[in-house]
Protein backbone atom coordinates (compact mmCIF):
# COMPACT_ATOMS: atom_id res chain seq x y z
CA UNK A 1 0.00 0.00 0.00
CA UNK A 2 1.60 3.03 -1.00
CA UNK A 3 2.06 5.81 1.50
CA UNK A 4 0.14 9.65 0.05
CA UNK A 5 3.29 12.19 1.33
CA UNK A 6 1.65 15.51 1.88
CA UNK A 7 3.86 18.53 -0.19
CA UNK A 8 4.42 21.53 1.55
CA UNK A 9 4.22 24.19 0.15
CA UNK A 10 7.63 26.67 0.20
CA UNK A 11 6.28 30.18 1.38
CA UNK A 12 6.37 32.97 -1.13
CA UNK A 13 8.46 35.50 -0.75
CA UNK A 14 5.30 37.32 0.18
CA UNK A 15 4.51 35.24 3.11
CA UNK A 16 8.37 35.31 4.72
CA UNK A 17 8.17 39.01 4.64
CA UNK A 18 4.69 38.71 6.18
CA UNK A 19 6.55 36.33 8.77
CA UNK A 20 9.19 38.65 9.34
CA UNK A 21 6.94 41.36 10.23
CA UNK A 22 5.31 39.63 12.67
CA UNK A 23 8.38 38.73 14.22
CA UNK A 24 9.38 42.03 14.69
CA UNK A 25 5.67 43.69 15.65
CA UNK A 26 4.92 41.09 18.24
CA UNK A 27 8.20 39.04 19.37
CA UNK A 28 9.98 42.74 19.14
CA UNK A 29 12.78 40.71 17.09
CA UNK A 30 15.24 43.21 15.77
CA UNK A 31 16.89 40.71 13.91
CA UNK A 32 13.53 39.92 11.57
CA UNK A 33 13.01 43.49 10.86
CA UNK A 34 17.34 44.11 9.74
CA UNK A 35 16.62 41.09 7.03
CA UNK A 36 13.39 42.67 6.73
CA UNK A 37 15.23 46.24 5.54
CA UNK A 38 18.08 44.15 3.92
CA UNK A 39 15.34 42.72 1.68
CA UNK A 40 14.06 45.78 0.79
CA UNK A 41 17.39 47.70 0.22
CA UNK A 42 18.28 44.36 -2.44
CA UNK A 43 14.69 43.97 -3.72
CA UNK A 44 13.57 48.10 -4.40
CA UNK A 45 16.74 49.96 -3.36
CA UNK A 46 15.13 51.23 -0.56
CA UNK A 47 17.60 51.90 1.99
CA UNK A 48 16.18 55.49 3.94
CA UNK A 49 13.73 54.26 6.73
CA UNK A 50 14.48 56.57 9.61
CA UNK A 51 10.93 57.26 11.05
CA UNK A 52 9.87 60.47 13.38
CA UNK A 53 9.25 58.16 16.86
CA UNK A 54 6.75 60.51 18.85
CA UNK A 55 7.17 62.34 21.76
CA UNK A 56 6.98 60.38 25.16
CA UNK A 57 6.18 63.83 26.47
CA UNK A 58 3.05 64.19 24.43
CA UNK A 59 1.87 60.62 25.35
CA UNK A 60 2.03 61.38 29.13
CA UNK A 61 0.83 64.42 28.84
CA UNK A 62 -2.37 62.46 27.20
CA UNK A 63 -2.25 59.87 30.08
CA UNK A 64 -2.25 62.83 32.84
CA UNK A 65 -5.24 64.53 31.11
CA UNK A 66 -6.89 61.06 31.55
CA UNK A 67 -6.01 60.47 34.94
CA UNK A 68 -5.89 64.58 35.78
CA UNK A 69 -8.47 63.61 38.99
CA UNK A 70 -6.34 60.09 40.20
CA UNK A 71 -4.06 60.30 43.01
CA UNK A 72 -0.15 58.88 41.95
CA UNK A 73 -1.21 59.65 38.37
CA UNK A 74 2.53 61.14 37.64
CA UNK A 75 4.32 58.33 38.69
CA UNK A 76 1.14 55.75 36.88
CA UNK A 77 2.26 57.74 33.71
CA UNK A 78 5.25 57.38 34.04
CA UNK A 79 5.03 53.46 34.48
CA UNK A 80 2.89 53.59 31.52
CA UNK A 81 5.16 55.08 28.67
CA UNK A 82 8.10 53.34 30.29
CA UNK A 83 6.11 49.89 29.75
CA UNK A 84 4.90 50.35 26.20
CA UNK A 85 6.80 52.93 24.50
CA UNK A 86 9.07 50.31 22.57
CA UNK A 87 6.30 48.62 21.42
CA UNK A 88 5.16 51.73 20.01
CA UNK A 89 8.26 52.36 18.13
CA UNK A 90 7.99 49.26 16.69
CA UNK A 91 4.46 50.04 15.39
CA UNK A 92 5.43 53.22 14.71
CA UNK A 93 8.00 51.57 12.48
CA UNK A 94 6.08 49.34 10.51
CA UNK A 95 3.82 52.01 9.84
CA UNK A 96 6.61 54.50 8.29
CA UNK A 97 8.08 51.16 6.46
CA UNK A 98 4.39 50.75 4.80
CA UNK A 99 3.77 54.33 4.13
CA UNK A 100 7.30 55.11 2.68
CA UNK A 101 7.04 51.69 0.29
CA UNK A 102 3.55 53.36 -1.09
CA UNK A 103 5.28 56.49 -1.67
CA UNK A 104 8.31 55.29 -3.15
CA UNK A 105 6.29 53.52 -5.42
CA UNK A 106 3.90 56.06 -6.30
CA UNK A 107 4.88 57.13 -9.99
CA UNK A 108 2.31 59.52 -11.23
CA UNK A 109 2.69 61.40 -8.07
CA UNK A 110 6.54 61.39 -8.36
CA UNK A 111 6.00 62.88 -12.35
CA UNK A 112 3.87 65.33 -10.41
CA UNK A 113 6.27 66.38 -8.02
CA UNK A 114 9.45 65.75 -10.83
CA UNK A 115 7.82 68.84 -12.67
CA UNK A 116 7.21 71.59 -9.62
CA UNK A 117 10.84 70.43 -9.01
CA UNK A 118 12.57 71.20 -12.27
CA UNK A 119 10.75 74.54 -12.11
CA UNK A 120 12.49 75.38 -9.45
CA UNK A 121 15.85 73.11 -9.26
CA UNK A 122 18.53 73.03 -11.96
CA UNK A 123 19.58 69.71 -13.21
CA UNK A 124 22.89 70.04 -11.63
CA UNK A 125 21.78 70.82 -8.56
CA UNK A 126 19.75 67.69 -8.49
CA UNK A 127 22.35 65.42 -9.17
CA UNK A 128 24.17 66.39 -6.06
CA UNK A 129 21.02 66.45 -3.93
CA UNK A 130 20.47 63.95 -1.25
CA UNK A 131 17.63 65.54 0.03
CA UNK A 132 14.61 67.04 -1.85
CA UNK A 133 11.60 68.58 0.04
CA UNK A 134 11.73 66.11 2.67
CA UNK A 135 11.56 68.79 5.47
CA UNK A 136 11.70 71.99 3.93
CA UNK A 137 8.65 73.72 2.01
CA UNK A 138 9.58 77.16 1.11
CA UNK A 139 7.97 76.50 -2.42
CA UNK A 140 4.57 77.50 -2.74
CA UNK A 141 3.96 75.07 -6.00
CA UNK A 142 5.31 72.08 -3.44
CA UNK A 143 3.07 73.09 -0.23
CA UNK A 144 0.36 72.71 -2.20
CA UNK A 145 0.99 70.01 -4.03
CA UNK A 146 2.04 68.03 -0.75
CA UNK A 147 -1.27 69.98 0.83
CA UNK A 148 -3.46 67.70 -1.56
CA UNK A 149 -1.70 64.31 -1.28
CA UNK A 150 -2.12 64.63 2.23
CA UNK A 151 -5.65 65.30 1.66
CA UNK A 152 -5.90 62.50 -0.90
CA UNK A 153 -4.06 59.93 1.74
CA UNK A 154 -6.10 61.38 4.94
CA UNK A 155 -9.36 60.65 3.55
CA UNK A 156 -7.95 57.31 1.95
CA UNK A 157 -10.42 54.30 3.61
CA UNK A 158 -8.05 52.40 2.36
CA UNK A 159 -5.53 53.83 4.15
CA UNK A 160 -7.67 54.22 7.73
CA UNK A 161 -8.78 50.65 7.42
CA UNK A 162 -5.14 49.38 7.19
CA UNK A 163 -4.08 51.01 9.80
CA UNK A 164 -6.87 50.72 12.31
CA UNK A 165 -6.67 47.39 11.42
CA UNK A 166 -3.21 46.97 11.97
CA UNK A 167 -3.94 48.84 15.40
CA UNK A 168 -6.58 46.46 16.22
CA UNK A 169 -4.23 43.00 16.39
CA UNK A 170 -1.54 45.06 18.08
CA UNK A 171 -3.68 46.06 20.28
CA UNK A 172 -5.17 42.64 21.02
CA UNK A 173 -2.28 40.91 21.20
CA UNK A 174 0.36 43.13 22.93
CA UNK A 175 -0.74 46.59 24.11
CA UNK A 176 -3.95 45.59 25.67
CA UNK A 177 -2.49 42.66 28.07
CA UNK A 178 -0.01 45.25 29.44
CA UNK A 179 -2.63 47.72 30.30
CA UNK A 180 -4.45 45.62 32.52
CA UNK A 181 -1.53 44.42 34.04
CA UNK A 182 0.00 47.84 34.60
CA UNK A 183 -1.44 47.92 38.31
CA UNK A 184 1.75 45.01 38.71
CA UNK A 185 4.04 48.01 38.03
CA UNK A 186 2.32 50.59 40.33
CA UNK A 187 3.88 50.50 44.01
CA UNK A 188 1.75 52.66 46.68
CA UNK A 189 3.16 55.80 47.51
CA UNK A 190 3.56 57.55 51.13
CA UNK A 191 2.62 61.12 51.31
CA UNK A 192 3.83 63.27 54.37
CA UNK A 193 1.56 65.91 55.47
CA UNK A 194 2.82 68.19 57.52
CA UNK A 195 0.27 70.16 59.35
CA UNK A 196 0.93 72.52 63.19
CA UNK A 197 3.93 71.16 63.31
CA UNK A 198 3.25 67.37 63.33
CA UNK A 199 3.87 65.08 60.62
CA UNK A 200 1.30 62.55 59.17
CA UNK A 201 1.70 59.46 56.84
CA UNK A 202 -0.80 59.35 54.40
CA UNK A 203 -0.85 55.65 52.02
CA UNK A 204 -1.86 56.98 48.04
CA UNK A 205 -3.88 54.03 46.24
CA UNK A 206 -2.44 53.84 43.09
CA UNK A 207 -4.41 51.18 41.76
CA UNK A 208 -6.73 51.05 38.22
CA UNK A 209 -9.92 50.13 38.41
CA UNK A 210 -10.96 47.67 35.42
CA UNK A 211 -12.82 50.86 33.79
CA UNK A 212 -9.93 53.07 33.79
CA UNK A 213 -7.36 50.46 32.80
CA UNK A 214 -10.21 50.16 29.60
CA UNK A 215 -10.77 54.16 29.34
CA UNK A 216 -6.51 54.31 29.49
CA UNK A 217 -6.47 51.48 26.77
CA UNK A 218 -9.32 53.26 24.73
CA UNK A 219 -7.00 56.47 25.13
CA UNK A 220 -3.68 55.45 24.12
CA UNK A 221 -5.59 53.61 20.65
CA UNK A 222 -6.89 57.19 19.63
CA UNK A 223 -3.67 58.17 20.44
CA UNK A 224 -1.35 55.85 18.30
CA UNK A 225 -4.57 56.05 15.60
CA UNK A 226 -3.58 59.99 15.03
CA UNK A 227 -0.11 59.18 15.13
CA UNK A 228 0.05 56.58 12.61
CA UNK A 229 -1.98 59.04 10.41
CA UNK A 230 0.41 61.26 10.26
CA UNK A 231 3.69 58.77 10.72
CA UNK A 232 2.21 57.43 7.50
CA UNK A 233 1.89 60.85 5.69
CA UNK A 234 5.13 61.73 6.63
CA UNK A 235 6.49 58.55 5.52
CA UNK A 236 4.77 58.79 1.98
CA UNK A 237 6.31 62.26 1.43
CA UNK A 238 9.72 61.04 1.75
CA UNK A 239 9.63 57.99 -0.21
CA UNK A 240 8.34 59.96 -3.32
CA UNK A 241 10.82 62.55 -2.39
CA UNK A 242 13.09 59.86 -2.47
CA UNK A 243 11.81 58.24 -5.92
CA UNK A 244 12.19 61.18 -7.90
CA UNK A 245 15.82 62.04 -6.76
CA UNK A 246 16.38 58.30 -7.65
CA UNK A 247 16.31 59.19 -10.92
CA UNK A 248 18.97 61.52 -11.22
CA UNK A 249 21.44 59.48 -8.78
CA UNK A 250 20.90 56.04 -10.82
Amino acid sequence: MRTLKKLQKEPSFSEIKKALLRNFLYSADSESMQILLNIYKLEEQIDNVFPNYISVKSLRKDILQFLRNKEGKELIASNLTELIHDDINRFELIVYLNGYKRGFRAYDHANDLEVITLRDITFETLYSRNLLYHYENENQDVQLFREEIMRELHHSKGLVGQIMEQLYWYNAKVLKKKIFKLNDHVDRQLYFDIRNGEQEIQVIDNVLSYRELLGLNKKLLRFMYKDGIRIYETAYWNGLNDLVLRRYHS
